[in-house]
């Protein structure tokens, strides 16, 4: 006997099989998360598979998966994602966290809390959602932060995620391209504990296998790092944490896997006022760590 077509566990089976024939990557998953967003659920494990949908919800499960199809990203499609324990907002075309990154946000609280116990003022440098200095801000609440990012679309991204998480007080955000633009014209009261920043690093090859997801719908400018070696913004990056960082101040990047030793080459050439610290291997890229002589 067959099952309705109105219980979770139906539905489940015909979007995985739909996805899965359309080549949309984790057919499953996808199902299960927009499935359990019509529920007012986050993930499909908190929802019986023998419960009811009504019409109303058949059709909103129809039309989201409809656009999973198109390859829009099931975070975009949902308009929300937990990075660590806070739940942030998601807007096209602003760069969606990385599972790595939250790996990247641990090392980083555990530098300031060791080098600054009370208080520190951080930059995050490339904000997108403001998922980095929300978190930071978040896990210690006597810091304050600046976060600044070349897209306007990210900015107010991250404002309205710093107000949904009532972290707006203590932060300030700028739009900001520090590939043209110096600290020193922007006129911030004080220089910096820390700056940590996710920039694009992704070379033209790299781009050209990534997924529609991101090439789709997601800022080409969060993502490809200029060159042939993905490290033009990574520099832009480093030259600018160097006018904002105090003394003895930390500079967190992540950055892809053959980085590590050509950002070690190019702050040994250029970067007096730097010394490369080191590189913390994650699963998929790599952290690499720089202190403010």
């Amino acid at each position: 006997m067959r099952s309705p077509v109105n219980i979770v566990s139906s539905i489940l089976t015909k979007w995985t099989r739909i996805f899965s024939h359309n080549q949309v990557p984790e057919p499953s998953t996808s199902a299960g998360y927009l499935v359990a967003h019509v529920l007012g659920k986050k993930t499909i494990a908190t929802v019986s598979k023998q419960a009811r949908l009504s019409s109303k919800q058949l059709l909103h499960v129809q039309q989201l998966c409809l656009q999973r199809l198109q390859r829009r990203p099931v975070q975009y499609i949902v308009g929300e994602w937990d990075f660590c324990d806070l739940t942030l907002k998601m807007k096209p075309p602003v760069l969606i966290p990385r599972p790595e990154t939250e790996e990247l946000v641990h090392l980083v609280l555990a530098d300031l809390n060791d080098r600054c116990p009370s208080s520190a003022l951080i930059m995050d440098v490339g904000c997108g959602s403001g998922a980095i200095c929300l978190w930071l801000l978040k896990n210690r609440p006597d810091d304050r932060s600046i976060a600044v990012d070349i897209s306007t679309e990210a900015c107010q991204l991250t404002r309205d995620n710093a107000e949904s998480t009532d972290l707006l007080r203590r932060l300030a955000v700028h739009r900001c391209d520090v590939t043209t633009e110096s600290a020193s014209t922007l006129k911030w009261p004080q220089s910096f504990d820390v700056v940590v920043s996710n920039p694009p690093y992704i070379t033209p090859a790299e781009m050209a296998d990534l997924d529609p997801e991101l090439t789709w719908y997601e800022d080409e400018r969060a993502l490809l790092g200029g060159g042939p070696d993905g490290m033009d913004i990574i520099k832009e990056v480093v030259r600018f944490s160097q006018q904002t960082l105090k003394r003895g101040g930390s500079l967190w990047l992540e950055v892809g896997l053959a980085h590590p030793p050509l950002l070690r080459q190019f702050v040994m050439q250029h970067c007096t006022g730097l010394n490369f610290i080191a590189a913390h291997p994650d699963f998929t890229g790599r952290y690499c760590i720089l202190n403010s002589l």
